[in-house]
């Protein structure tokens, strides 16, 4: 699928630099036909890329409105293109959700709220549902840690921006995988 895709990229027509999704569109369709699903979504996901680079046309000197238009949208291709593969590989979220959720845990072990018993560090598991419950949105698994807060300001605030990472992170992936990456 890799080769196929270089030859696409490379067949453009001298001077024409936009958005060109039919080549992706029936490679794609082929590749399906002949049962090769996993090279149609990699030339699916090629066709994306595409779509990503092409993004800015305009001139930023002479049609600003229009350039800081593209350039957002171009922001907001790529933040897909890192957090659910542009829907085309969804279960990309799934391991940013779990590097949150890892270095939640790893935050949460000196929280003296956490910790039992006059321990000096709250244990893995405590740590480790505590970061949970702050990552997964519109939930709370366990009562247990809801008024736990961290004593240090830099990593509460990590905590608040993990709850907000772990929303954006699920509306993400519930877009991804009801529209897919059309």
């Amino acid at each position: 699928a890799q080769a196929l895709v270089n030859w696409l990229n490379a067949s453009t027509a001298p001077g024409l630099a936009e958005y060109r999704p039919q080549p992706f569109r029936v490679l794609e369709s082929v590749l399906r036909n002949m049962g090769d699903d996993a090279s149609a979504t990699e030339v699916a996901y090629a066709r994306l890329i595409h779509r990503a680079d092409t993004r800015v046309s305009a001139d930023w000197r002479s049609e600003f409105g229009r350039w800081v238009r593209q350039v957002m949208t171009l922001f907001f291709d790529r933040f897909l293109q890192i957090t659910i593969g542009f829907g085309v590989y969804p279960q990309v979220a799934f391991y940013w959700f779990i590097g949150l959720v890892a270095i939640g845990t790893a935050l949460a072990r000196p929280c003296q709220s956490l910790c039992k018993h006059g321990a000096s560090r709250a244990s893995w598991g405590d740590s480790a549902f505590f970061s949970l419950q702050n990552a997964i949105p519109l939930m709370e698994p366990s009562s247990d840690y809801a008024q736990v807060q961290h004593d240090r300001l830099a990593i509460r605030m990590f905590f608040n921006a993990q709850k907000v990472l772990g929303f954006l992170l699920a509306t993400v992936l519930v877009g991804a995988l009801t529209f897919g990456g059309n």
